[in-house]
């Protein structure tokens, strides 16, 4: 798995990042501040008040935007400013992707993951802050699909979760049957 261990502003769009495996790198995101969560991020003084949050494991900015911390080394290591010790393809093959995902119930998501599980998961717990507020609504929070370009699921609002994070989910519900993938 996957995750930030230090980040730090660089000026304009740019940032340092540190992941858990020792890589780290610069990252320039401009091209990222597209639709309703990062285009406010546009304004270099908002974008300059990202923070590592500790609690999630990557980046976070005040009006509640974040970045998954696989995609942020997939976003280094195509713009040729990853460092690290270990084969890049030794370490995207750790990457956790979500490779499907369906609308069960209520905050109920069933996913499946690129290592081959699978399972339905209670996303409940991650509705707080200003992006995800909005998917207490369960209307709302119905229009979930997959992005296979996020390889993640995603809101029409702009909300996203990383796949460690609801993989992790997941386990911790684990009195919750996981059905086979399909």
């Amino acid at each position: 798995m996957l995750w930030l261990t230090n980040a730090k502003y660089l000026g304009g769009y740019r940032l340092w990042v540190a992941f858990n495996d020792g890589a780290s790198g610069e990252v320039d995101l401009e091209h990222r501040l597209h639709g309703e969560v990062f285009e406010p991020l546009q304004d270099t003084s908002l974008f300059a008040q990202v923070q590592f949050n500790n609690d999630m494991d990557t980046i976070v900015w005040p009006n509640g935007a974040n970045l998954a911390p696989e995609y942020l080394y997939e976003q280094i290591a195509e713009q040729g400013r990853l460092v690290t010790s270990k084969a890049l393809t030794a370490c995207n093959d750790e990457i956790l992707h979500v490779t499907a995902a369906e609308y069960v119930r209520d905050y109920r998501v069933w996913l499946q993951f690129s290592d081959g599980t699978a399972g339905e998961v209670d996303v409940w717990p991650a509705l707080h802050g200003p992006v995800f507020e909005p998917l207490k609504d369960k209307a709302l929070f119905s229009q979930v699909s997959f992005d296979p370009e996020a390889d993640t699921i995603v809101w029409p609002n702009g909300a996203d979760l990383a796949p460690e994070y609801l993989k992790d989910l997941m386990v911790q519900q684990s009195s919750i049957p996981a059905r086979a993938a399909s």
